[in-house]
């Protein structure tokens, strides 16, 4: 039996926009149109829910909750088998490095030191248990993991510290975050990993691919 490479306790965060009409992957409109861009937007959050829903017990959850109704999050969250494993917070303000900054402080106070807190957002339909393995495997002898999109962003983020350089004015949503966040934390001596590029669900030919894969 091969030992855990987890480290305890760990803390995986879900950063999840409400799947509403005109709002949820709008880059999706083009193909799908707003009510079809909505149920992609479902379809990836759903699926990304339950595999943490399904994650061994020491895999504490929280979701981080853009638009939607604490009502309209927690009905959701109740058709999950372990509803109680999970834990709701709204996304604080500003630009998306700033709130993942917050919620990574908010994990790892929660948590204590040592530990293994962990962000990832609801696009990426390859992503699961698997990659918070390696990504806390990975956290034992580097500040911060990712796990990095194909198309120049990241899916995942793990961190046994809060590395402030990476939650800077980056061109976020751009195909340089992956360069930049590189780059700020050899500027501000983290050391980091990146692991395998998986496949990120924003744009018409990202969900064709999808399609075709079978991943959707």
């Amino acid at each position: 039996m091969s030992s855990p490479v987890a480290v305890s306790p760990l803390l995986l965060g879900v950063f999840a926009k409400w799947p509403e009409p005109g709002r949820a992957k709008t880059r999706l409109i083009p193909l799908l149109g707003e009510e079809g861009a909505a149920r992609a937007a479902k379809r990836l959050l759903l699926r990304s829910l339950h595999w943490i829903d399904a994650c061994p017990p020491h895999v504490r959850a929280v979701l981080w909750a853009d638009g939607g109704t604490v009502g309209d999050w927690l009905d959701l969250l109740g058709t999950l088998e372990r509803p109680q494993r999970w834990q709701l917070q709204p996304q604080s303000s500003g630009h998306l490095g700033l709130r993942m900054r917050d919620a990574m402080q908010w994990q790892l106070d929660l948590l204590g030191s040592p530990a293994c807190s962990l962000i990832m957002g609801t696009d990426t339909p390859t992503l699961g248990y698997q990659h918070v393995q390696s990504v806390c495997k990975e956290l034992q002898t580097h500040d911060a993991v990712f796990v990095p999109a194909l198309d120049g962003g990241y899916v995942m983020v793990g961190m046994g510290c809060v590395c402030e350089p990476a939650f800077g004015a980056l061109a976020w949503g751009s195909s340089q975050v992956a360069e930049q966040t590189r780059a700020a934390l050899d500027g501000g001596g983290f050391s980091h990993a990146w692991l395998k590029p998986e496949p990120d669900l924003d744009e018409p030919a990202d969900w064709e691919a999808a399609v075709q894969a079978g991943w959707v």
